[in-house]
């Protein structure tokens, strides 16, 4: 479920593209549709020039994971979908069953979670992205409920 973003970089050799975090992979720098050369740092990358040198891109987060920026050598790229405030809240509503439920409310929350991330990527309109989260929001508490049910039941308490 992750979404791959083609990034226009001139002065690199070959095609560009950011996978952006979602499901379970996290962000990464494709260059040709496979996994570009990491460099030294985490989410660094040295990636071949038009010219025969090296260049070195990095990936920087922000809004928490949601939208990222490409830079390579000094030169921004912004990738990722512009996401207004409000829907980031919606994105981390099912981790409030870590509160609530314990280790299986955080192992629930944490799933819709990761599901709401992917879903707030696509090219959809924010209404859909919003509702689409709120009912992930859902499923992980009915989740959650099923699994605290089933184990009253087996242990008997």
């Amino acid at each position: 479920m992750a979404t791959e973003i083609p990034v226009a970089v001139e002065e690199v050799r070959g095609r560009v593209s950011v996978r952006l975090p979602g499901g379970f992979k996290g962000v990464g720098l494709l260059l040709d549709g496979a996994p570009a050369p990491a460099g030294e740092a985490r989410l660094t990358y040295t990636l071949p020039r038009v010219d025969g040198g090296v260049a070195h891109a990095r990936l920087n987060a922000e809004a928490l994971g949601m939208k990222f920026t490409l830079v390579v050598d000094g030169r921004s790229y912004p990738v990722g979908v512009e996401l207004p405030g409000w829907l980031i809240v919606f994105v981390g509503m099912p981790l409030l069953l870590l509160f609530i439920g314990g280790a299986l409310g955080g192992l629930c929350g944490g799933i819709g979670a990761a599901v709401n991330q992917g879903l707030v990527q696509r090219d959809w309109p924010v209404a859909w992205k919003a509702l689409a989260c709120l009912g992930v929001a859902a499923v992980s508490g009915g989740a959650w409920l099923a699994l605290v049910s089933a184990f009253h039941i087996v242990v008997g308490r």
